[in-house]
């Protein structure tokens, strides 16, 4: 493999012996934003790594931070090969982090390594001190972003770079596109970033984080209404610990499927500059899930007929309250008209029908379908006691939804019962399971005590959610409701004895609050509480 200089000496494309081009990769030396300096540490170090990884500089603090595994947290020690390529040759150099020199191998040791201080990185020009440096460690992986513009429409090409200490070898800069991502939150100072991994010609790129999926599509969650930073994250953890498998999986259909993201706390840098505490995430989508694919329309050849669109799987997401969102009331209505939901053309080609986006297929490049959705919606409120009463588990993944509502109701999660959720049909062509809605949680900031503004005057503990809702918000979803009012279904029951069963496992009082300790401790140990407070809190 050969370097190519594409960019004044500091950026690399990098080809293969049988000269294809991996364009999708970037290496980067270190980033002034200009020419290098000609006094203080950088001036002098043309490279720094430690055991691999470029650690990485913030421009404007003028610091240098590195990463350190998870290893290094747990024993409190750090042994570490350091590879320094000086920018002069007019001496004897020499570096020293806390007062250590490396050894004749370049390896050094510090005892009781820390994110709850800075170290200082010295170096030493024949024996004597020219240029120190602040040195932060951190338990969190880094991610470099460099992006000259972002908005919330479009995706603008810039560059990625996770360093991930818990993974040896070195971490690449990757070709990428962000956007700002969410409705409400654009609007806040820190953003949330869309990331898709790219190469030159916009053809996308997978790559495996952390142990998570491969993929080209991630999230980097700004969480910032959330002053613990961790909300979203305890939550989708806790679903993915407790929740009922979603019907396509307990069949056996699709082993890997998943009703909820995972993800990683991280330190992001933006164009050199420190810009605080992210949590990076998988995407929801028919990936995670699993959804059967649709078979796109194929023309006619000589020996084949023509094929239409098969539409299989379809994802939608309920982006604000509305009627059908309800599933049979109106906003802040305590009535139930038993109307039917407002009708959709699927010829249309729109993202949007009655407040859901539908997510997959592709409604730009694809034939989409409504109903699914539609369908369950129509039945949920519109159909009578009896009929709901002997159909609802034919439309609705029935141990899943239980679990919803205890997950929704422990948290007091306000802003998504309806609202704030993905709902799935695995494959409306197959023999069993047909008409059948799956669901999953989404954007779970508003909870635990703060509401999805980041208010908390009247989100104290120890409320009915039912009444809650009703009082301060929208109103009980129709599907929840016509549940509790069953002469069939003994949801009350049904409740109290998976709740029982929880209690004493994942909803038991120790066990939530070592979820919120672990992070905090995480964040703690890193010094990433701190940071993220100076650089936001006077924006929260």
């Amino acid at each position: 493999m050969g370097l190519y200089n594409v960019d004044n000496g500091s950026t690399f494309v990098f080809y293969s012996s049988d000269k294809r081009h991996y364009n999708h990769l970037i290496e980067q030396g270190i980033s002034f934003n200009g020419e290098r300096p000609t006094e203080g540490f950088p001036a002098y170090v043309d490279s720094l790594r430690v055991n691999g990884k470029d650690l990485t500089y913030d421009s404007t603090a003028k610091q240098y931070y590195l990463s350190l595994s998870q290893q290094t947290r747990e024993t409190g020690r750090l042994t570490a090969k350091v590879e320094v390529k000086w920018a002069k040759d007019d001496g004897k150099y020499e570096l020293a982090i806390d007062g250590e020199t490396p050894d004749a191998e370049g390896i050094i040791e510090i005892q009781n390594a820390s994110g709850e201080k800075a170290y200082m990185m010295t170096i030493l020009k024949d024996d004597k001190e020219v240029a120190t440096v602040p040195l932060n460690m951190t338990f969190l992986p880094i991610v470099e972003i460099r992006v000259s513009t972002c908005n919330g429409k479009y995706y603008n090409k810039g560059t990625l770079r996770v360093t991930d200490p818990d993974i040896a070898g070195y971490d690449s800069t990757f070709v990428a596109k962000f956007r700002y991502r969410g409705a409400s939150a654009q609007g806040y100072p820190k953003k949330s970033y869309a990331v898709k991994l790219i190469d030159s010609k916009g053809n996308s790129v997978d790559r495996e984080y952390f142990g998570l999926r491969n993929d080209n599509n991630w999230i980097l969650d700004a969480m910032y209404i959330d002053g613990a930073c961790m909300r979203n994250r305890v939550s989708t953890d806790l679903w993915n610990d407790f929740a009922t498998l979603p019907y396509h999986r307990r069949n056996g259909w699709e082993k890997k499927a998943k009703t909820g993201t995972r993800g990683r706390f991280v330190e992001v840098f933006l164009n050199g500059r420190y810009h605080g505490l992210y949590c990076m995430t998988e995407k929801m989508d028919r990936k995670q899930l699993r959804l059967k694919k649709s078979v796109d329309a194929k023309p006619a050849t000589e020996t084949t007929e023509a094929v239409g669109d098969t539409i299989h799987g379809s994802l939608y997401k309920s982006s604000q309250w509305s009627y059908e969102v309800f599933m049979g009331h109106d906003l802040g209505s305590t009535s139930y008209p038993r109307r039917s939901p407002r009708g959709y053309n699927n010829n249309l080609k729109q993202e949007t029908w009655a407040s859901y986006e539908i997510k997959y297929p592709d409604w730009e490049k694809q034939k989409i379908d409504w109903g699914p959705l539609w369908n369950a919606v129509n039945f949920v409120a519109t159909t009578d006691d009896y009929v709901f009463d002997e159909e609802v588990k034919n439309y609705f993944d029935y141990p899943v939804v239980r679990d919803y509502f205890l997950f929704i109701e422990l948290m007091l999660a306000t802003d998504n019962h309806g609202k704030n959720m993905f709902f799935f049909n695995y494959d409306q062509k197959a023999q069993k399971c047909a008409k059948m809605i799956g669901i999953t949680p989404w954007d779970l900031d508003g909870t635990w005590g703060i509401r999805w503004d980041g208010s908390k005057s009247y989100t104290k503990a120890a409320q009915n959610f039912t009444q809650f809702i009703t009082q301060y918000e929208h109103g009980t979803h129709t599907l929840f409701y016509r549940l509790f009012h069953s002469s069939k279904w003994n949801w009350f029951n049904d409740l109290k004895a998976r709740y029982a069963e929880l209690r004493t496992k994942q909803f038991s009082e120790e066990s939530l609050t070592n979820r919120f300790l672990d992070y905090g401790d995480l964040f703690r140990e890193s010094g990433a509480d701190v940071r993220e407070q100076n650089r936001w809190n006077g924006c929260h």
